[in-house]
C-alpha cells in the first residue's frame, strides 16, 4: 500500500506538534489540556518528552488527563496511571495539580460520572462534552481504541463524557472516554508505534464509516495528519 506523506510522521512530528501547541495556550494565558492513552504506544512518546524535549516542553502549562483506565489500582501494571507515572510523570515539572487521574480502583460507573463532571468543570464545553486541546489515541489489532471494542457503538455516540467499558475478551472493567468527546476534542489523532501496526492503518484509512472497527470510525472527525507512526 502507498501510504501518503504524512503517515510517515512519527513521535517527533507529534512531539514538535505538541511543543507548538503548548506554546500557543501559553501566549493566548490558557492551560493545554492532552488527554493519553494506556497500552506500550505511548512509551516511546514517553521516553522523548523525558528525555531529547524534557526541558523544550513548557510542562507548567500542560494538563494531563487519560483517554481510558483499567479498573486497577494506581499500583497495578495494569494501570494506565501508574505506568505514565513510573515513564514520564516523574520525570517532567508537571504541576501535581495538572495531573487529573482517572481511579481505576473505584465502581467504573461512578468513577465515569466523576471524571467526566472534573473534566466539565476544568475545560471549555461545546454541546455538553469538555474540549480538549489534544486526544493522543492508540489502536488495537481488532481496531478498538480508548477502551472502545468493536460492538460497543454506544459508547461511540453515548452522550457521557466518560462511561463504563468491557473488554469483551477478559472481562475486565475500564472507564473510557466517548466517541463523542473525542470528536469534540481540537486534535484527536491516533499515534502507533511498530511495524505490526501496518494492518490499523491501512484499516483507519479504509474503514471510515465502520463502526465495526471503532478506531476507523472515529477519523471522520480528524483533520490530517490524524496518523502519527513509528515504523
Amino acid at each position: 500500500m502507498n501510504f501518503n506523506n504524512w503517515y510517515f510522521q512519527g513521535s517527533e512530528e507529534l512531539t514538535q506538534l505538541i511543543i507548538k501547541e503548548v506554546n500557543s495556550s501559553v501566549i493566548s494565558g490558557t492551560c493545554f489540556s492532552l488527554a493519553i492513552s494506556g497500552g506500550n504506544s505511548p512509551v516511546k512518546l514517553f521516553d522523548l518528552w523525558t528525555t531529547k524535549y524534557a526541558n523544550t516542553i513548557d510542562w507548567s502549562n500542560v494538563s494531563i488527563y487519560w483517554v481510558d483506565e483499567r479498573a486497577v489500582p494506581p499500583e497495578h501494571t495494569e494501570s494506565n496511571y501508574g505506568n505514565a507515572k513510573r515513564l514520564f510523570l516523574d520525570k517532567v515539572p508537571l504541576k501535581s495539580d495538572n495531573i487529573f487521574r482517572i481511579f481505576g480502583e473505584d465502581d467504573v460507573e461512578k468513577e465515569a460520572e466523576r471524571y467526566s463532571v472534573q473534566a466539565l468543570n476544568n475545560l471549555p464545553v461545546v454541546d455538553g462534552f469538555p474540549v480538549f486541546d489534544m486526544v493522543i489515541l492508540g489502536v488495537g489489532d481488532d481496531g478498538h481504541t480508548s477502551s472502545i471494542f468493536p460492538g460497543q457503538q454506544n459508547l461511540l455516540t453515548s452522550d457521557k463524557p466518560f462511561a463504563p467499558s468491557i473488554n469483551p475478551y477478559s472481562g475486565q472493567k475500564r472507564v473510557a472516554m466517548t466517541g463523542n468527546t473525542v470528536k469534540y476534542a481540537k486534535r484527536p489523532l491516533f499515534y502507533l508505534n511498530g511495524i505490526s501496526k501496518m494492518d490499523a492503518v491501512e484499516k483507519l484509512t479504509a474503514m471510515k464509516d465502520n463502526p465495526g472497527f471503532p478506531a476507523a470510525w472515529l477519523t471522520r472527525y480528524m483533520r490530517e495528519p490524524y496518523i502519527f507512526w513509528d515504523r
